[in-house]
């Protein structure tokens, strides 16, 4: 699946379609349960707990940057963002994954 408001594995920080359950495939199902059985129910849950607090914490970090709005109520792990025209949003992408601790 590719489209043109997707970034692609060379324009951007990677392909969406491997990163994002939205996008997934039948088989990655695997690692999901996979991580079940090696985690449980619980582990599984305090992971994902884990991943919105450090979204909730992108999108407070995000707030501080001039010119740059969080769109929408981080309820899980997505956070959406206007940043302007399509020079700025490569700028604010660079930043963000600049330390290669989240992608975007």
């Amino acid at each position: 699946m590719h489209t043109s408001y997707l970034p692609g594995e060379d324009t951007g920080p990677g392909h969406p379609f491997e990163k994002v359950p939205e996008l997934s495939r039948r088989a990655r199902g695997v690692p999901v349960a996979a991580a079940l059985r090696q985690l449980g129910r619980d582990g599984v849950a305090a992971r994902v707990d884990g991943l919105v607090r450090q979204a909730r914490a992108i999108a407070d970090g995000v707030r501080e940057i001039p010119g740059t709005e969080v769109l929408n109520d981080v309820v899980y792990t997505q956070v959406v963002l206007a940043v302007g025209d399509d020079e700025r949003t490569q700028h604010v992408a660079a930043s963000i994954t600049g330390s290669g601790e989240a992608w975007i």
